[in-house]
């Protein structure tokens, strides 16, 4: 007759294993799951950021286009906003001097630039853009 030991281990022995095994497997698995999440989240913040900019970057798009091509521009600084997502908007029309091969100043040029700013969290975001205008070109 054989004894339990010799089969390798009783039932209660045998028991006790299956059980650290069930619970490493669910470490391992709580592990995986805590990552995945975690990474999941981060995904998730960064396409709301990635949205955010691309809203921005249209808005900032617009107002220059806009701005630049307005009848009868004049030299200065406006502001605009907060708008619904927080973003407040700059708009500096300044007298450029700019010259031709000749050397000869090119008269009625300006700079117009756009500058959106908002919070994103704890961070101040910014963002810029920039063209030149002839201005007589759309009659002013």
């Amino acid at each position: 007759m054989r004894h339990d030991s010799q089969r390798g281990g009783s039932v209660r022995e045998t028991r006790g294993i299956v059980l650290l095994e069930v619970l490493l497997a669910m470490a391992v698995f709580s592990l995986v799951a805590i990552a995945l999440t975690v990474a999941l989240n981060r995904i998730g913040v960064l396409a709301a950021e990635a949205r955010m900019e691309a809203y921005v970057a249209e808005q900032v798009r617009s107002y220059l286009e806009e701005r630049s091509k307005a009848p009868g521009i004049q030299a200065g600084v406006t502001t605009a906003g907060p708008d619904e997502k927080g973003v407040t908007y700059t708009v500096r029309v300044e007298p450029l001097t700019l010259k031709n091969e000749a050397g000869a100043t090119l008269p009625g040029m300006l700079r117009v630039s756009v500058e959106a700013a908002w919070t994103d969290g704890a961070l101040e975001q910014v963002v810029a853009a920039e063209t030149y205008r002839y201005s007589l070109l759309y009659g002013g």
